[in-house]
């Protein structure tokens, strides 16, 4: 009977497979999480404050069997900055055995102990940084080597100023020049077009308070300009808010 089951476990997991077109995995293989926190000083302390939470209470628990977890920071050399954090989560049959499930909580722990302290490494470091480079994640970007589906996390005000053709520290973005201003900053690149294909792009961004200086552009839009740049190279921006919002339950 044990052995019919197993049999039927795998003819599943084969039929899920070869139902889905070749770039859509069953949710067991794993995604890909590339997190990005911003060192910069644009972001206030007040407002860094509150990430570590966030991370760990809404970013943490999406983190399932097969995933991989890298963390980087974003400053002004973001694109050859190497990664503070890879770790990948062991994955889990469908039928797995109570070992193996043991084993995996054990380092479902073991990372979040390890992440959680490289995150808040990041936001306590004292680094002198010039400027913010968003757009270096794109210039590092290489798809994941199992075919995983890949979401990038960014905890950022998201004001470019790093870059020669477009700063939105200085820049105001409104929605006489967004499509302008994107097209010009594509034009200075020379990124392939489908570079981030599949990708999707989650940003936890700064929360203004009574009494801060009101902000260059607005919030809404500041995510069309991003809608636009990510959606020409092949991603999708899923959320652009101050909390994090990743649609489905956690795994």
């Amino acid at each position: 009977m044990a052995s019919l089951t197993k049999v039927m476990s795998a003819g599943l997991l084969i039929s899920m497979i070869g139902c889905r077109p070749p770039t859509e995995l069953p949710p067991e293989l794993g995604h890909r999480y590339r997190v990005y926190v911003d060192q910069t000083g644009s972001t206030p302390s007040k407002q860094k404050a509150s990430w570590p939470g966030i991370f760990r209470k809404d970013f943490f628990p999406r983190l399932g069997p097969g995933d991989r977890l890298e963390i980087y920071a974003i400053h002004d050399r973001t694109s050859e900055a190497p990664a503070l954090l890879i770790e990948e989560l062991p994955s889990l049959s469908l039928d797995a055995g109570i070992t193996a499930q043991l084993g995996y909580q054990r380092a479902l722990a073991a990372l979040r102990t390890k992440a959680e302290r490289v995150f808040e490494d990041v936001l306590d470091s004292d680094a002198k940084v010039a400027s913010t480079s968003v757009l270096g994640l794109i210039d590092s970007y290489k798809p994941d080597s199992r075919h995983r589906p890949t979401r990038i996390v960014l905890f950022s005000d998201m004001l470019e100023s790093s870059d020669t053709c477009v700063n939105l520290e200085r820049t105001a973005v409104h929605s006489g020049n967004l499509e302008q201003l994107a097209g010009e900053l594509l034009a200075c690149h020379d990124w392939e077009p489908n570079v981030l294909q599949g990708v999707e792009i989650y940003c936890i961004v700064r929360a203004y308070f009574a009494g801060d200086a009101a902000p260059k552009s607005s919030r809404r839009h500041l995510e069309a300009f991003w809608s636009l740049i990510f959606s020409r190279l092949g991603a999708e921006l899923k959320a652009f808010d101050t909390h994090l919002a990743i649609a489905g339950p956690p795994r």
